[in-house]
């Protein structure tokens, strides 16, 4: 992907080429209630520069999107896939960073993994939504930390992440189209043992969290656990 071009450059690139396979849609309204979910979300977490840990900031956009969305059927898939290139523009107005607040990078992939869960909890068709797959074009931007955060869905993310993929992951399969950096799969697995729960990266890969009772792939080969011989 080039990475000189303007985002609507890319947008129109990546959906012309590869649409049947995003299926990604710009539906205004909804992106203007993405938006302006997540600078609520902001407005929180930096109103009184107080420290929250990775779980806090997730609740906390949790919150922000459950109590504007009481139904989930209001946006699609292809909305939180669209969604992916309107980050870019929220990157330039973000707050300046402090200590005690997080990066641009970890609330962009905990934001993302709240949008998909809640909209897979919420959904009348539960069952069939946990077979789909939600893609997550991103390699326009900076890479993004904790994609697949408490993940119960199958995420396609296409560009590289950063650190902490699938945090938390309780089930379902998250595959990266790209690198991986450190901290993978902390606590994955664990919540729901007796269900699927698998990382699959086609790139590099940085370490592996101790604690992680997910299956992790690397270019096609299992590397955790390792299989016994």
């Amino acid at each position: 992907m080039n990475l000189t071009k303007t985002i609507t450059e890319e947008y129109e690139s990546v959906s012309a080429a590869q649409k049947s396979e995003l299926n990604i849609s710009r539906n205004n309204k909804t992106q203007e209630n993405f938006i302006d979910v997540w600078n609520k979300t902001v407005q929180k977490i930096f109103k009184n520069n107080e420290y929250y840990d990775a779980l806090s900031i997730y609740r906390t956009a949790e919150s922000r999107i459950s109590g504007t969305n009481k139904n989930a059927e209001m946006y699609k898939r292809e909305d939180i896939s669209a969604f992916c290139f309107e980050l870019a523009d929220l990157q330039k107005k973000y707050p300046l960073c402090k200590v005690a607040n997080p990066s641009f990078t970890s609330l962009a992939g905990m934001f993302l993994s709240a949008l998909i869960n809640y909209h897979v909890r919420s959904s009348q068709e539960k069952k069939e939504k946990l077979n789909e797959e939600y893609p997550l074009p991103v390699a326009h931007l900076e890479p993004l930390h904790y994609i697949g955060f408490e993940n119960i869905a199958h995420l396609k993310v296409i560009g590289n992440v950063g650190y902490n993929l699938g945090h938390r992951l309780r089930w379902g399969r998250i595959d990266v189209l790209g690198n991986a950096l450190d901290n993978i799969g902390f606590y994955a697995g664990r919540t729901h043992p007796s269900l699927q729960a698998e990382i699959h990266i086609q790139g590099s890969y940085g370490s592996i969290n101790g604690e992680c009772k997910a299956k992790i792939f690397c270019n096609d080969n299992q590397i955790f656990p390792e299989e016994e011989t």
